[in-house]
């Protein structure tokens, strides 16, 4: 009864350690696609929106038509490219830059955008009149290229010309990150501290396959080391070093006079040999990124009311998410403009040709230099 007993006992003590095995390996996979957190899972879920609506009602917050102007200091500044490329399709319309002497109109004139800058088969533009069946042209390839995406755009006077643009761009991380339980306090210009909800590596003091698995996803572009040991004052990271064909970048720099200024900077340190000493991330590394998560809309007011050239309509839709499982971007502009009524009119010296319609060659030429020959009201 006894060896009975024992061999019950082994029995139900190797199914145990059996068990607790599997649970660790388990644990091992599936920790880039589930949090671990006390003994739970928890599965993935985006972060609340922090921001939705009308931009302008915005206190912190600028969308810019341009990356190189001013940014409001203390401000967050956001560029996406979709409203510059509908501009310049209505640049096309017009046979060259816009007219206008405002300097926002002079300034999305002069910029000129390489189309294979913008996201590879992840960008569609149409421009054409105005009218309800341009409008369904545009859902109906919209549709076919990106399920789901019903551009917001409504019908206006069939002699007016529409530029539409919409682009989006995806990192989803191969290894997504760990949400943090305790957060960043993020400290903004002015010193003002804000809690708030962020992701990284999980924090943990032996090994972990997972953190050895996100540290080798990092890639330290560059950085520049901070007064304390330990501590960067400068840095800028690749979340993810496989992903294509959009490549994330985050980066922790003072900002220049604009956003184009400011990702020059960064440009030029990431190519200098000398930042790049200690670029190398390690599992046991410290890794804290702000979950953002907005959908805003900018009407361009300023375009809408002070322009030379009818323009009754610009606006931009930005929806941007970044959290521990990647980056999503989707950016769509709409501008509206009165198409140009042409003028025709002979009110400068001009020549009179008549000939037979299927021939080459006129029988009557004359070229009128002046009003002598012309009828006075």
């Amino acid at each position: 009864m006894d060896d009975q007993v024992r061999k019950s006992r082994w029995a139900i003590s190797g199914r145990a350690i059996l068990g607790v095995t599997l649970i660790l390996v388990i644990c091992a996979v599936a920790a880039p696609l589930f949090d671990f957190r006390c003994g739970a899972f928890h599965p993935y879920v985006p972060p609340p929106l922090a921001a939705s609506g009308n931009a302008a009602n915005l206190r912190a917050t600028i969308i810019l038509p341009c990356a190189d102007l001013p940014m409001p200091v203390g401000k967050n500044v956001i560029w996406s490219a979709s409203f510059q490329v509908a501009w310049d399709e209505l640049k096309k319309v017009a046979g060259g830059g816009l007219p206008g002497n405002q300097d926002l109109v002079r300034r999305l004139n002069a910029v000129v955008l390489a189309r294979d800058t913008l996201p590879r088969d992840n960008c569609y533009v149409a421009t054409g009149p105005a009218s309800q069946s341009f409008i369904d042209k545009i859902n109906a390839d919209m549709n076919a290229r990106f399920p789901g995406v019903k551009p917001d755009i409504v019908p206006a006077n069939a002699d007016d010309v529409l530029a539409y643009a919409y682009l989006k761009a995806e990192v989803k991380f191969a290894h997504p990150f760990f949400d943090s339980k305790s957060g960043l306090d993020f400290v903004d210009a002015t010193g003002v501290r804000s809690p708030i909800n962020s992701f990284g590596l999980y924090q943990t003091s032996g090994s972990s396959q997972a953190n050895d698995q996100l540290a080798e996803q990092v890639a330290v572009l560059y950085r520049v080391r901070g007064d304390e040991f330990g501590d960067s004052r400068e840095f800028a990271l690749d979340l993810d070093r496989h992903s294509a064909p959009a490549q994330l970048i985050l980066a922790r720099v003072e900002p220049r006079e604009t956003l184009a200024a400011t990702w020059k900077s960064i440009k030029e340190k990431i190519a200098d040999p000398l930042n790049r000493q200690d670029a190398y991330f390690g599992s046991q590394d410290r890794l804290g990124v702000p979950n953002i998560n907005f959908d805003l809309l900018r009407r361009y007011t300023e375009l809408e009311t002070d322009n030379d050239f009818h323009l009754l309509q610009a606006a931009q839709r930005i929806k941007f998410r970044l959290d521990r499982a990647g980056a999503d971007l989707a950016d769509e502009s709409t501008a509206l403009t009165r198409a140009a009524h042409r003028r025709f009119l002979f009110d400068r010296p001009f020549l009179v040709v008549l000939r037979n319609r299927d021939s080459g060659e006129p029988y009557f030429l004359m070229w009128i230099a002046n009003a002598e020959l012309l009828c006075a009201k």
